[in-house]
C-alpha cells in the first residue's frame, strides 16, 4: 500500500481530501487514516525499490506499507497490519508496534457514546411511562367530572320540576286564601251586624233553625282556617326548596373548583409546572370532532398560543359563531375540563359526553358542529 498527502487540499479543502490511499484494487481519498502498527512501514525515497500497485504516478516521497485496507466509516480508511497465519515471520512485530493508545482512545470514545444512547434511551422510556399514568389520571378524573356533572343536571331538574309543582300549588292556595280572607271579612260582618241588632232587637227564642245556621258557620269557619294553614305550609316548603337548590348549586362548584386544583396540586403532574392564575377569555375555531360511542374528543385551534392552564382544569364553553347560518349561539354554555397539556398549545383537546338537552352546548357539539365553528374559553 501506498499513503500519501494531497497537496490541493491545502490550497482548497472544499474540492478534496487531504489523503490518498493506493492499492492494487483500486485508489481511494479520505479523511482520515489509522495505522494499527508501523510494523513494515518505509518513506519512499528515490533509492526505495518499490514497484507502484497502480498506474496513478505516485512521488517518490509518499509511505510504503504492507497490510490490509479496511474502512471504519465513509471518510475514515483504518490499515491493519499484515499477519503470518503459522506466526512463522520473525518480522512480524505485531505484538510490539500495535498504537495500542490509539485504539484504547477509540474504545473508550465508542463506549462513552454507546452509554449515552443507552441514558438519552431509559431517558425517554421514562417520560413516555409518567405520561402515560398522567394521561390515564387525567381522563378517569374528567370521566368522574362528567358523572358529576351529569348527576347535578338530573337533581337540578327534578328540583326544578318540584319547585314548578309547588309553585302551582302555591297558586291555587293563594286563591283558597283570597277568597277564604273574603268569606272570613263576611262572616265577621255579618257577626258585627248580628252582634248590633241582637243589643237592639231582643234576642228571639232558641230554635232548631238557629242552631242549624250556627253550625252551619262554624264548619265554614274551620274549613277555612284550614285552607289558611296549608297556605302556609306550602309557603315554609317552598322557602326550604329554595334553600336547598342553592346549597346545591355552591356544593357543585365548590368540587368542580377544588377537582381542577387537585389535579394542580399533585406533585407528580405539577412538579415542573407553575399555577396559573384566573384566565381571560380565549378564543379558537374547532378543528377535529371524534366520536366514541357516546363520548366525543373536541380538538380547537387557539387564535392565541398564550393560554396558562393546568391539565383536567375546569373551563366554561361558549358558541361565538356557527358555520350554519340557521344554527344560532343561544345555547347553554358548557362547564368541561380540559384534556391536553400546555405543551400542545395552541391546540387544546376536551372529552364530553351527550347531553339530552337540545339547548345545552353538549347537545349542540354532538349533532350540529361543524369544524371552523368558533368558541370562547374562559376558564377560572
Amino acid at each position: 500500500l501506498i499513503v500519501h498527502f494531497n497537496p490541493q487540499f491545502i490550497k482548497d479543502p472544499a474540492s478534496c481530501k487531504p489523503w490518498f490511499v493506493h492499492t492494487e484494487r483500486g485508489c481511494h481519498a479520505a479523511h482520515h487514516v489509522d495505522f494499527e502498527s508501523c510494523t513494515k512501514m518505509a518513506t519512499m525515497e528515490p533509492a526505495t525499490e518499490v514497484v507502484p500497485p497502480c498506474k496513478c504516478g505516485v512521488s517518490k516521497f509518499s509511505l510504503v506499507m504492507e497490510g490490509v485496507l479496511e474502512w471504519d466509516d465513509a471518510d475514515t480508511a483504518v490499515i491493519r497490519s499484515a499477519v503470518s497465519q503459522d506466526d512463522t515471520d520473525e518480522h512480524d512485530g505485531r505484538v510490539r508496534c500495535v498504537n495500542v493508545d490509539g485504539m484504547e482512545a477509540k474504545l473508550k470514545k465508542q463506549r462513552g457514546i454507546i452509554a449515552a444512547l443507552r441514558r438519552q434511551l431509559g431517558q425517554g422510556s421514562s417520560a413516555m411511562a409518567d405520561q402515560k399514568k398522567l394521561t390515564a389520571k387525567m381522563s378517569k378524573q374528567m370521566r368522574e367530572n362528567d358523572d358529576q356533572m351529569e348527576k347535578f343536571k338530573q337533581s337540578a331538574d327534578e328540583s326544578a320540576k318540584e319547585l314548578k309543582e309547588v309553585k302551582e300549588q302555591l297558586k291555587v292556595a293563594r286563591k283558597s286564601k283570597e277568597r277564604a280572607q273574603e268569606e272570613l271579612a263576611k262572616l265577621k260582618s255579618a257577626s258585627a251586624i248580628e252582634s248590633a241588632m241582637s243589643e237592639s232587637v231582643p234576642r228571639p227564642p232558641c230554635c232548631p233553625s238557629n242552631c242549624t245556621e250556627a253550625a252551619r258557620h262554624a264548619a265554614k269557619s274551620r274549613k277555612l282556617e284550614t285552607i289558611l294553614h296549608k297556605y302556609e305550609k306550602l309557603t315554609a316548603e317552598n322557602k326550604g326548596l329554595k334553600h336547598r337548590l342553592a346549597e346545591m348549586a355552591a356544593s357543585f362548584a365548590a368540587e368542580s373548583h377544588g377537582s381542577g386544583h387537585d389535579s394542580a396540586s399533585n406533585p407528580e403532574s405539577s412538579s415542573s409546572t407553575p399555577d396559573p392564575s384566573s384566565g381571560p377569555a380565549a378564543q379558537g375555531s374547532i378543528i377535529d370532532i371524534t366520536k366514541h360511542h357516546t363520548d366525543l374528543e373536541l380538538t380547537l385551534n387557539l387564535d392565541s398560543p398564550h393560554l396558562s392552564f393546568l391539565p383536567g382544569q375546569w373551563t366554561v364553553l361558549t358558541l361565538l359563531h356557527a358555520n350554519d347560518s340557521s344554527t344560532t349561539s343561544s345555547y347553554a354554555p358548557a362547564v368541561l375540563s380540559i384534556l391536553s397539556t400546555p405543551s400542545e398549545l395552541p391546540r387544546i383537546r376536551f372529552y364530553l359526553k351527550n347531553s339530552p338537552n337540545p339547548g345545552s352546548l353538549r347537545n349542540f357539539l354532538f349533532h350540529k358542529a361543524e369544524l371552523g365553528d368558533r368558541i370562547q374559553l374562559e376558564h377560572g
